[in-house]
């Protein structure tokens, strides 16, 4: 087996793990989305 099968396998039990953590604003983050657009576009591009 190779070095990359070997990392490989090690990590494949990643790609069954399940999150359901929600993530929201601060509100004093949402109160700066209502007075600047452009941090709003840049934030929910993220999500």
């Amino acid at each position: 087996m190779s070095l990359n099968d070997e990392k490989l396998k090690k990590f494949k039990k990643l790609n069954d793990y399940k999150n359901q953590l929600a993530f929201k604003s601060l509100p004093n983050e949402v109160a700066l989305f209502d007075k600047d657009p452009v941090l709003k576009e840049k934030k929910n591009s993220l999500a």
